[in-house]
């Protein structure tokens, strides 16, 4: 049985719904990825409490301030989330043109592909 963590983050965004393709695609059985909820209760995949480790984004505003509690995933609705690009490998800086997923979706990706995911809730 082969599992993959987070997808296959090395080819794209951890927790993306491209790594949960590829992982299928390279053998794997299970794809593990970790949920959050949003502040309006949309399940995302996302690792971290909050967003900045694998997105890009150039300018946060005043809302997004790293040391305010509105940044954190469970602080931030589902729209704000999509405003931002994820990134091919952690603090890069690299903008793919994936968005941080809903857990729907990535469930449906999962169904198209065949493989089984792990969830791994935050």
């Amino acid at each position: 049985l082969i599992v993959a963590h987070r997808g296959c983050w090395t080819r794209f965004p951890e927790n993306s719904l491209p790594a949960i393709a590829a992982c299928a695609e390279e053998g794997a059985q299970i794809a593990e990825v970790d949920i959050a909820i949003t502040k309006d209760g949309i399940a995302v995949l996302a690792h971290d409490k909050t967003p900045y480790r694998v997105v890009n984004a150039p300018h946060w505003g005043k809302n997004f301030s790293i040391n305010s509690g509105a940044s954190t995933i469970d602080t931030m609705t589902y729209a704000q989330l999509q405003q931002f690009w994820l990134v091919v490998r952690e603090y890069s800086g690299a903008s793919t043109p994936h968005k941080i997923p809903s857990l729907e979706e990535a469930l449906q990706v999962a169904k198209g592909c065949g493989i089984t995911l792990l969830l791994d809730s935050k």
